[in-house]
């Protein structure tokens, strides 16, 4: 059970395949297990998809890549994750200090960008960075480190320079070390009762220094990752291990800091910086997956997947979108439950959806799972990455059919794939935008794509193992020199013409996998 409950921790969500519903029914709240389910992995479906006819993506659809700020940079020190490193937490003893530097070479990354036709990039502003005391945070006003300040204002100004829209996410994972510090219970981070106001305070900082310059804002990225990787599978700070309490406990502290952070960012960011009208657009990252049950013949199973799903997938969305928070995660809403709160409500101006595709269940009587997840099945039959995740670009379309009841536009904010030979990626890239232009064509209201990433990354407690960049990094030069992947070629040539061109879908097959990372 620990060993599949691990597998869970770097990408929690997931999606089933649901009766679209108006947002007045969503808000009703979910009935138990009400949602029917796909049961079977959809290959077919992809071959459909490949033989849709060419199309163009909308004028104003928008393609780019995205980061994050611990991952990429050094010198995060006053962080819970650097803490985290030194406990010798991280595979391979990696450290991200040694990482790509992007801090030192990030006019030569927007390079790359404009090379592969960006109309956008979602990055990160690092907390600790800007604020690694506590005091300098809590002065009046606040006093950010001014290097840090700077740097960021420069990266910002530089890709609205380049024509690329910034969407920027302030809590990607990481807290500042003076709210969070492993492995001591206290300060004890998002647990701590003045983390959402915390939060909220560092949005209205955020919107006052960088407003002038950003339009796209992420509160926080995958509360859910943050939370399994934390209080259940112990390989995330603070490393709690099968911690049920704080794992609900976490949930709402997240729901309340986005619905605060919410405000904070809509008061404060009045400058419309693209000149399209608005000032402001603010949503969360939530990371869904289509779960299945490992045994689609046993009820257990079904009954596990449809919990995790719910968890993973419905439950802060119906914080935002409804105000309905359920506390014990039992699929219903009752008397000890938040309903139609107003202070969390009408708090998402879009769905910012990191997809990266299936995830399977067994049941168990493990609440409040009632299952244990995993994102691995050996038996699938399906091509893997680096992870071991199943590659299957199709299962966006039932990830989609869920989230249409939210009558939200959508931008997939994260999709890409772990593969160090780049066997494996430029088929992956042609089908998963192939996906999404089907999709658009369903009927789906998909605003952009985000592919992850722009560069090789620290992937967090997997190391520099998974290589997800469409430029590799040399991690062993000095100057960190990029090196262009297939990959990137193939990404530039779809966004250059903005369509899947026929040619594109026959030059690539999925070859050989490579390395096996944790």
């Amino acid at each position: 059970m620990v060993r599949l409950l691990l597998c869970l921790v770097l990408l929690l969500s997931g999606c089933f395949a649901t009766v679209v519903r108006g947002k007045k029914d969503v808000c009703r709240g979910h009935t138990p297990n009400d949602n029917p389910l796909v049961t079977q992995m959809t290959a077919e479906l992809m071959d459909e998809i490949r033989a849709e006819p060419d199309r163009l993506f909308p004028p104003r659809f928008a393609f780019g890549t995205a980061t994050a700020p611990y991952q990429i940079e050094s010198g995060n020190a006053a962080t819970d994750w650097a803490a985290w490193e030194k406990l010798g937490a991280i595979q391979n003893g990696d450290r991200a200090d040694d990482g790509p530097q992007h801090e030192r070479h990030f006019s030569e990354d927007i390079a790359l960008m404009r090379g592969l036709h960006h109309d956008t990039y979602r990055l990160g502003i690092e907390w600790g960075r800007l604020f690694p005391t506590k005091e300098q945070f809590l002065a009046e006003p606040p006093q950010p480190d001014p290097v840090a300040y700077q740097y960021y204002r420069d990266l910002l100004t530089e890709l609205r320079q380049s024509g690329i829209e910034p969407m920027v996410t302030l809590h990607h994972f990481t807290l500042p070390s003076w709210l969070a510090s492993p492995p001591i219970a206290s300060p004890a981070g998002v647990l701590e009762e003045e983390y959402p106001a915390l939060l909220a305070r560092f949005a209205a900082w955020s919107a006052d220094a960088y407003g002038d310059l950003v339009d796209l804002w992420i509160t926080i990225n995958e509360p859910g990752a943050v939370a399994i990787g934390g209080y259940i599978g112990g390989v995330f700070p603070p490393g709690h291990f099968l911690a049920f309490d704080e794992f609900t406990l976490s949930h709402e502290r997240f729901a309340d800091a986005h619905a605060q952070a919410y405000d904070e960012l809509r008061g404060h960011d009045r400058t419309d910086a693209s000149g399209d009208g608005v000032a402001a657009l603010i949503s969360f990252a939530t990371h869904n997956r289509l779960w299945l049950p490992i045994d689609a013949g046993s009820a257990k199973d079904v009954r596990g997947a449809k919990r995790v799903r719910y968890i993973s997938n419905l439950l802060l969305l119906d914080a935002a979108v409804c105000g309905n928070f359920d506390r014990n995660f039992d699929e219903k809403l009752d008397e000890q439950d938040r309903v139609n709160d107003p202070r969390l409500k009408a708090r998402l101006d879009f769905i910012a959806l990191n997809f990266y595709g299936t995830g399977w269940v067994s049941g168990a009587d493990l609440e409040p799972f009632r299952g244990i997840p995993n994102i691995i099945n050996p038996a699938s039959g399906r091509v893997h990455s680096d992870f071991g995740w199943d590659v299957a670009p199709e299962t966006l379309l039932p990830v989609l059919d869920e989230l249409k009841q939210y009558e939200l536009p959508i931008y997939i904010t994260e999709n890409g794939i772990a593969d160090a030979m780049d066997t494996r990626r430029p088929r992956f890239i042609v089908d998963s935008l192939l996906a999404v232009s089907s999709a658009i064509a369903r009927g789906h209201d998909v605003r952009g794509y985000y592919h992850w990433s722009l560069i090789d990354n620290f992937e967090w407690a997997s190391g520099f193992c998974p290589r997800f960049g469409l430029f590799g990094v040399d991690l062993t030069d000095p100057n960190r020199a990029r090196i262009e992947r297939e990959g990137a070629r193939v990404f530039r040539e779809i966004a250059a013409v903005r369509s899947v061109p026929d040619a594109l879908r026959d030059r690539y097959v999925y070859g050989a996998e490579g390395l096996r990372c944790k």
